[in-house]
């Protein structure tokens, strides 16, 4: 039978260690110690992270990725590099443990490493609410192959969707079993017989983390997908959720001149992965009861039946009389929205609608995508989810209550 040394060390007792308390041998000394290091680092690559101990069980968690972030780092330590991408600013150490209750660190071991022509794609950390999914991986790229940093403006980014040498989208893949089989982004869906169909809408996005090594072909980035539908699969509730990966490409820079993304291919494979773990709810759900927000200048009218508050973001759930085959624009956000903490800050979000480019009407400036009547139908039919992602997270315990429009005031009550 096969044994990791973390689980062989699981039973090792040292009665000559001190591990107890803040003794430079303690739990919270260690993580202390880590944490100050990874500041110090462009980026905390798990398997180099340099803790000098001295102790048989506090080496074990410097010896392995499995036994180092599951016994001292948790989810949010793990996923500040992504907000501070977003902010510039380092979280708070409450956001930071905000985040810690709410996600999930994997072990780095085997069952969750994916190994497919030469490359390796393993989740780290994962953060999760209902509507919205952040994954952390270590992408590792086939014996030989250099992953250099990029410069975005001219070089491009690391992504995990392109073309291949056929020039077909290689789109990701999200997998319920029994349920429906869809490709993200893609507004349909392939549904099980004698289940409830499920139309859904998701965005994606990819973000790479700092590198400290920038000449190997190890480079670690966040995949993050919302969900933009009216009802959806929560991404929170347990369930199996299998996510395929094609393999890896660079993005070029959007050429204006041909109005379209290019894709280098870095490599191909299959990587598939169960992102439906069970994570700890932290969910304000606010039943509006279809309170409404209008536009008395072009009569567009949405009614919210739902918003839902989390640590990362609000998903709102609504209905407008926007036509739902205009064709020219989807409404984006509802309407006027203020985030209003205890201390008197908050944030806030204009109502405002998404635009269709298409190649004769690329400017948002044009008429063309102004409302008018003919886009407009009797009573607000067409139903919508949107998400308004945080760029850092909140601590709802400190949410005093959320505005809509000048007379909806919903205060927000906590355990």
């Amino acid at each position: 039978m096969n044994k990791r040394i973390s689980d062989l060390l699981d039973h090792y007792a040292d009665e000559s260690v001190d591990l107890a308390g803040d003794s430079p041998l303690s739990s919270a000394r260690i993580k202390e110690l880590t944490m100050n290091k990874i500041t110090e680092e462009k980026k905390p690559r798990l398997r180099r992270l340099p803790v000098r101990i001295a102790a048989a069980a506090a080496v074990a968690a410097a010896l392995t990725v499995t036994a180092f972030t599951a016994r001292v780092l948790g989810a949010g330590d793990l996923m500040q590099g992504l907000f501070q991408k977003w902010t510039d600013e380092p979280l708070t150490a409450t956001q930071v443990e905000t985040l810690n209750g709410m996600g999930r660190v994997f072990d780095g071991s085997e069952e969750y490493s994916v190994t497919s022509n030469g490359a390796t794609i393993t989740p780290i950390a994962a953060l999760a609410d209902e509507d919205a999914y952040y994954l952390r991986l270590r992408i590792e790229a086939p014996e030989g192959t250099v992953l250099p940093d990029l410069d975005a403006e001219t070089q491009g980014r690391y992504v995990l969707t392109g073309k291949d040498s056929e020039g077909r989208y290689q789109d990701l893949h999200l997998e319920v079993p029994n349920f429906y089989y869809s490709q993200v982004g893609l507004s349909k869906a392939y549904v099980t017989p004698g289940m409830r169909e499920v139309h859904h809408a998701r965005s994606w996005n990819y973000y790479t983390l700092p590198d400290s090594d920038p000449t190997d072909n190890v480079k670690e980035l966040v995949l993050t997908l919302y969900s933009h539908e009216y009802k959806d699969i929560p991404y929170n509730d347990g369930v199996k959720k299998w996510l395929t990966v094609e393999g890896l490409w660079i993005e070029l820079p959007y050429s204006e001149e041909g109005e379209h993304y290019t894709y280098t291919e870095v490599f191909r494979g299959t990587f598939t992965f169960d992102i439906g773990s069970h994570f700890v709810s932290q969910v304000a759900t606010i039943d509006c009861g279809g309170a409404e927000w209008a536009d008395p200048a072009t009569g567009q009218v949405n009614l919210v039946d739902t918003m839902k508050l989390s640590p990362l973001g609000l998903k709102f759930e609504f209905r407008s009389n926007l036509r739902q085959d205009n064709g020219r624009l989807s409404p984006q956000h509802p309407g006027d929205v203020r985030i209003v903490m205890k201390d008197g800050s908050a944030l806030s979000l204009e109502p405002g609608n998404a635009i269709y480019l298409t190649d004769t009407h690329r400017d948002p400036s044009d008429p063309y995508f102004q409302v008018t009547p003919d886009l407009l139908t009797e009573t607000p039919e067409w139903e919508l989810g949107t998400y308004w992602a945080f760029d850092a997270p909140l601590d709802l315990s400190q949410v005093d209550y959320v505005q809509l429009g000048e007379d909806h005031i919903y205060y927000i009550t906590t355990e």
